[in-house]
């Protein structure tokens, strides 16, 4: 049986991955990798910073953190358009332990991103 942490992810993804802020102050996205997933969508609401409500338009489970702000991309990097469509911007990151405390199963929940793609670095 695999670890927890990759257990039920046979789906893709491209993930640009938030970097630091530029010289104009807007934050840079590293280079898209691929990685593997369980993607689910479906129109939920989450709360964000200082008890905002936002709308959740996916949910993935992942094997790794993913700090909220990167984008995401369903398909294989492969397959990714020059001009891709239909990003989605992590908003919230969680890890749930098992038992002993020594793996997680990961998820984080994603908004609709409606600009262009940052500076890549």
């Amino acid at each position: 049986m695999p670890p927890i942490e990759s257990q039920n992810l046979n789906q893709h993804a491209v993930l640009w991955a938030r970097g630091d802020y530029d010289t104009y102050g807007r934050y840079t996205v590293t280079s898209p990798i691929e990685i593997n997933v369980r993607w689910e969508e479906g129109q939920t609401q989450s709360s964000g910073a200082q008890d905002t409500v936002i709308a959740v338009s996916v949910t993935l489970f992942v094997d790794r953190v993913i700090t909220p702000g990167s984008l995401v991309w369903k398909g294989k990097l492969k397959d990714l358009p020059a001009s891709p469509t239909n990003i989605k911007e992590v908003e919230n990151y969680d890890e749930v332990p098992d038992l002993k405390g020594r793996r997680f199963r990961r998820r984080v929940t994603c908004k609709r991103y409606e600009e262009q793609l940052p500076t890549v670095v």
